[in-house]
């Protein structure tokens, strides 16, 4: 991999635990608090808590280049997605989450998803050419057993 992905790679894993950070501490603050609020609020804090422990870690996956980083990745962006546009949409969250828990998360889904994104490894979609199928090697060994 290039310098410059290595670069782009470790950007966007530091952003990815700041912005799962936020999503940490505006989760725990509604838990926190929780005898003010309403069991709707209690339930997207705690969804938000959530997300954003999975965003994080998932910064650290891409980071660390993890086999499944992409995987989790986009499981971890679709997920602090669907929480927020829920928040804001029930007025629990303002409408800087949408720049935090939307946009970036929609950023990081579109890097993730192109081919060479540099997180993880790629599924291999040729067979290795030393791989001659399964009935060649299976010959050679009735053979050698007869």
């Amino acid at each position: 991999m290039t310098r410059d992905g290595r670069a782009v790679r470790r950007a966007i894993a530091v952003l990815n635990v700041l912005c799962g950070g936020l999503g940490i501490w505006g989760g725990g603050q509604v838990l926190r608090y929780f005898r003010e609020a309403s069991a709707v609020a209690i339930t997207i804090g705690a969804a938000g808590l959530v997300a954003g422990v999975s965003f994080a870690i998932a910064g650290l996956a891409v980071w660390r280049g993890w086999a499944n980083a992409r995987a989790f990745g986009l499981s971890a962006s679709a997920t602090t997605i669907v929480v927020y546009v829920a928040g804001v949409a029930l007025g629990i969250i303002g409408m800087s989450g949408l720049l935090f828990g939307v946009a970036y998360p929609a950023f990081v889904m579109a890097w993730l998803a192109r081919p060479g994104s540099g997180s993880g490894r790629a599924a291999e979609t040729e067979p290795r050419r030393s791989d001659r199928g399964g009935d060649d090697g299976m010959l050679r060994r009735v053979s050698a057993l007869a």
